[in-house]
């Protein structure tokens, strides 16, 4: 009885470390970027909200790496005035942006953030209506030169200067994951677009940041997530045992 009851309170403590080891960090859209062309200043969204606010990105740590849900209403709306979704930037080593919140002197061409890592999607112009609603990425070390700012057709209003895609043709990928269009069906704010990559190559990083816009940059989310050092992590599950441990000691002895 005594090694059953033992045997279940390592299994209990061992369930709940991989639970601590489980963070989940939101980002809210409070960056803007640098004004738009056309002279649209003073805002976050360019263009109507309803076609391409972006509200938030929640990013989820987990033992084999991390997946990144952007939530946003242009997930209804991929290809409207000839625009397709971006890939994601990662930042290892912080989140150093240039100016302060909202950051309307922020673009690639200005400085800012550099970028040390990008998820790149198979397909950015996926139709989620005829049922495109996942596919693979790849990651890879950010070259500076092969990324893909900003753009629009002549005459539309579009966000200059932000890091949208980025060119990996020829390069060979550090890992591979998925991309999935999560909620979709309801022109709301529930949409999410989300990258799931398994790396271990980030399994020492506490300190990330994380850029996505659509190709136009009508509203871009950028912002760093700080979590918890592997060893904390360990050391609060170890006294979730040592406490359960104690408990059932102390319980016995008397």
């Amino acid at each position: 009885m005594k090694k059953v009851f033992i045997l279940s309170l390592l299994m209990l403590g061992l369930i709940s470390l991989q639970n601590v080891s489980a963070t989940t960090i939101t980002i809210l859209d409070t960056y803007w970027g640098a004004d738009p062309t056309h002279g649209w200043s003073d805002r976050d969204i360019i263009g109507e909200d309803q076609y391409f606010s972006v509200t938030k990105m929640m990013v989820t740590f987990h033992s084999l790496g991390m997946y990144v849900d952007v939530y946003t209403r242009y997930l209804d709306n991929i290809g409207l005035y000839s625009t397709s979704l971006g890939d994601l930037f990662i930042s290892t080593n912080g989140w150093n942006p240039r100016g302060t919140a909202p950051y309307t002197e922020d673009n690639f061409n200005l400085g800012g953030e550099a970028w040390e890592y990008v998820l790149v999607m198979d397909n950015h112009s996926p139709n989620p209506g005829g049922g495109q609603l996942s596919g693979n990425l790849s990651l890879f070390s950010v070259n500076n030169s092969k990324i893909i700012l900003s753009s629009a057709p002549s005459g539309y209003v579009y966000r200059a200067g932000q890091e949208v895609k980025y060119n990996a043709q020829g390069l060979s990928a550090l890992a591979s994951g998925t991309w999935s269009i999560g909620n979709w069906g309801a022109p709301d704010t529930n949409d999410y677009l989300r990258f799931a990559i398994n790396y271990h190559g980030f399994s020492d990083v506490t300190n990330y940041g994380f850029h996505w816009t659509m190709s136009c940059a009508n509203d871009v989310i950028e912002g760093g997530a700080v979590i918890p050092e592997p060893g904390t992590v360990l050391l609060l599950g170890a006294g979730m045992l040592g406490l359960g441990f104690v408990g059932w000691y102390r319980k016995r002895r008397s």
